[in-house]
């Protein structure tokens, strides 16, 4: 959902015992930057200590604009790796239950709608390795609730289209999968998936409310096994993370690192072989770099061939910036 009407809700309901609303916002914005450079501070003692190696970005690269005036709200995407090149992208709550195709340099593909989805809240999309040669599946996490109130959430599966390249445009309509996911303590709100490519679990990454001082958020599991059992799924937590407001994230395809964003920066895990995603994320990870950290960014992903990360904020004609990994 739209951070001006968090913040507006927000602002509504607690100044009514303050005298300036700003002179709340501020304190609350100099907390959270006091509290985020303590946190950052105590990683990097953390990953000095223990030797952590973390990858060094090069100067950011603008591959392109959104080119379609119907993303103008975009809240998730991922890279195919069926299609190198190719980007599935979504707009946030407000839109109808649908998906896009975009090139790198913006255009559009592909419209994909899924009638079936109710599309309360969609936050994020992920792709998990189609099994035996299928194509690859797409995710999309319907699972936002700022207020904490939804009994349950709900997870959208459908098959990765082919979308030929060089043609006009598709529009194709799809019918989706609906997984219900209920949480194992309490509703949250999550605006991140992640999708583990060498075991197929999935990942729910929740989101602190926009003026609480938490800063670690949990990370609930859904055990690849489990999601052919009777409805709903329930999310277990594995882990937290000292995030607060996380908005995205992404697995690489080969399952060695992960990233996960929030409106102010990037956190990177380098994951070694045997970890499961837990144990990455529960040890200390690298801050990475955001050009788009003073508009509302609420997507990243990993590209095909793991050699860069790309965010794209909301809006329309919104930049596709590429962070190149150095080699």
């Amino acid at each position: 959902m739209k951070l001006g009407a968090r913040v507006a809700v927000g602002a509504l309901v607690v100044c009514t015992a303050f005298t300036s609303c700003g002179l709340l916002l501020r304190h609350r914005h100099a907390a959270a930057k006091e509290r985020a450079a303590s946190a950052a501070a105590h990683e990097a003692k953390l990953a000095e200590a223990i030797g952590l190696v973390c990858p060094q970005v090069e100067d950011t690269q603008q591959d392109g604009r959104l080119q379609d005036d119907d993303i103008d709200e975009l809240s998730g995407l991922v890279a195919s790796r069926r299609h190198p090149g190719m980007y599935w992208v979504h707009n946030d709550s407000g839109d109808n239950a649908r998906i896009f195709a975009i090139d790198v340099q913006g255009r559009l593909l592909a419209e994909v709608e899924l009638p079936n989805a109710d599309a309360t809240d969609i936050e994020d999309i992920a792709l998990a390795q189609g099994q035996a040669g299928a194509p690859d599946l797409l995710y999309l996490a319907d699972t936002g609730d700022n207020f904490q109130r939804r009994k349950k959430v709900q997870l959208y599966r459908v098959e990765e289209p082919t979308i030929p390249r060089g043609g006009p445009k598709l529009d194709l309509v799809r019918t989706a999968e609906v997984l219900d996911v209920v949480y194992e303590d309490d509703a949250h709100d999550a605006e991140t998936l992640l999708i583990d490519p060498r075991t197929a679990d999935l990942f729910l990454v929740t989101k602190a409310n926009l003026l609480s001082r938490e800063q670690w958020v949990g990370v609930y599991r859904i055990a690849h096994e489990d999601l052919t059992a009777k409805q709903p799924l329930i999310a277990r937590k594995v882990a937290s993370i000292p995030l607060g407001h996380a908005t995205a994230g992404d697995v690489a395809p080969d399952g060695s690192a992960i990233l996960v964003r929030n409106y102010r920066g990037v956190m990177y895990w380098p994951r070694a072989e045997g970890d499961t995603i837990a144990q990455a994320l529960g040890k200390p990870g690298c801050r990475l770099p955001v050009a788009d950290g003073n508009r509302q960014g609420e997507a990243i992903g990993f590209t095909s061939d793991m050699r860069a990360y790309v965010t794209i904020t909301e809006g329309g004609g919104s930049s596709i910036l590429r962070y190149p990994f150095s080699r």
